[in-house]
């Protein structure tokens, strides 16, 4: 990729890496490197990395299940 980058005359980091896998996979060891992808320039489009837990509706198991279960059969016969 880096050969190739430097071949087109971008950075390697614009490079398609699955352009690049698909294609160098198939080449022969004689053949020159051959053009590959290259992603436009866009500006902007970093976004910070988070998972966002959704709220569950029921809460955690903090006990072991007999006990829960025991509780359970308690407010059932009640």
């Amino acid at each position: 990729m880096a050969t190739a980058g430097a071949q087109q005359g971008v950075p390697a980091e614009r490079i398609s890496f699955v352009d690049a896998l698909r294609k160098l996979r198939r080449a022969k060891a004689d053949e020159p490197v051959p053009v590959l992808l290259v992603h436009p320039v866009r500006p902007g489009r970093y976004e910070p990395r988070a998972v966002k837990r959704r709220p569950k509706e029921f809460g955690r198991k903090t006990r072991p299940r007999s006990e829960l279960k025991a509780k359970l059969l308690k407010t059932q016969r009640k």
